[in-house]
């Protein structure tokens, strides 16, 4: 029966020592969260190389984003931006295909033509990166 008094007191001791002690006007000060830092600021060499490795090549306009936006909020937009698809392109080009069968070889090069335009034009130049390096990985993993 004493242990389980002993016990008592002491989680009634952590909760009162978890809110405070349980007085109301003690002499404890509550200090205020501290404020983040300040978003550092983005350089021009530094927006260029970020997007040389993150994206298939910088442009001016994109180094602008980067400079403006921040790496941060822009690696937030890229990852929030709708996703540039392949499949409508190749379901419209063997849609298009007289004899798809015999044509297959078309096919391949209109999915690629699609590969190379949503690579270099798409929004979500971040995205279209990751996933060449992913194939990268799997194809070399394959054949090694």
């Amino acid at each position: 029966m004493r242990q389980t008094k002993n016990a008592f007191a002491g989680f009634a001791l952590c909760l009162l020592a978890a809110c405070g002690g349980g007085s109301s006007g003690g002499g404890a000060t509550v200090n205020p969260p501290p404020t983040p830092p300040p978003v550092a600021t983005v350089t021009r060499t530094e927006a260029f190389r970020l997007l040389n490795q993150a994206s298939f090549g910088a442009t001016d306009f994109a180094a602008q984003q980067v400079t403006t936006q921040g790496l941060v909020a822009w690696i937030d937009a890229q990852i929030a931006a709708p996703a540039s698809l392949q499949l409508p392109s190749v379901q419209a080009a063997y849609a298009a295909l007289p004899t798809p069968v015999m044509n297959i070889g078309q096919l391949h090069d209109d999915r690629v033509g699609a590969w190379f335009t949503n690579s270099v034009r798409g929004p979500d130049q971040l995205r279209q990166r990751v996933a060449f390096a992913l194939s990268r990985s799997w194809w070399c993993r394959r054949f090694h």
